[in-house]
C-alpha cells in the first residue's frame, strides 16, 4: 500500500499517509457537520424568512444585534467597500473574494472563521 514512499519526498509521503490513515477519520467527523449545515440551517433560514416580515433588512435583526451595530457604527475601519466592490470580489481579502466566486459554503467557512477569532 505504501510502496515507493522511500523514493519520494517527505511531503509526498506525508500526503500519502494522510490519505490512507487520517482522511477517513476527517470525513467521518465532517459528514454530520455538513448534514447539519445543509438541512438544519437551511430549514431555520427558510423559517426565518417566512415568519420575519423584515428578513431582508436590519429591522429583522435581533435587538442586541441592532444595538451592537448602532454602538459600533462610527468605529474606524481599516478597509471600507461599497456593495458593488463586495459583490464583484474586489477586496483586500482573498478568501472573501473567493467566497464571492465559489458561493455559500465558503462564505459560511469565512463566517465561522471570523467567529472563532472573536
Amino acid at each position: 500500500m505504501l510502496q515507493g514512499l522511500c523514493a519520494t519526498s517527505f511531503s509526498r509521503s506525508s500526503l500519502e499517509v494522510f490519505k490512507l490513515l487520517l482522511a477517513p477519520l476527517c470525513y467521518a467527523t465532517s459528514q454530520p457537520v455538513f448534514n447539519e449545515q445543509a438541512v438544519v440551517r437551511r430549514e431555520l433560514s427558510d423559517n426565518f424568512c417566512f415568519y420575519q416580515e423584515h428578513y431582508d433588512s436590519l429591522k429583522g435583526a435581533a435587538g442586541w444585534a441592532q444595538d451592537s451595530l448602532a454602538l459600533h457604527s462610527k468605529d474606524p475601519r481599516e478597509w471600507t467597500y461599497d456593495a458593488t466592490q463586495l459583490e464583484n470580489a474586489e477586496t483586500h481579502d482573498d478568501l472573501w473574494n473567493a467566497a464571492q466566486v465559489c458561493g455559500g459554503f465558503l462564505r459560511m467557512t469565512k463566517a465561522i472563521q471570523g467567529k472563532s477569532q472573536i
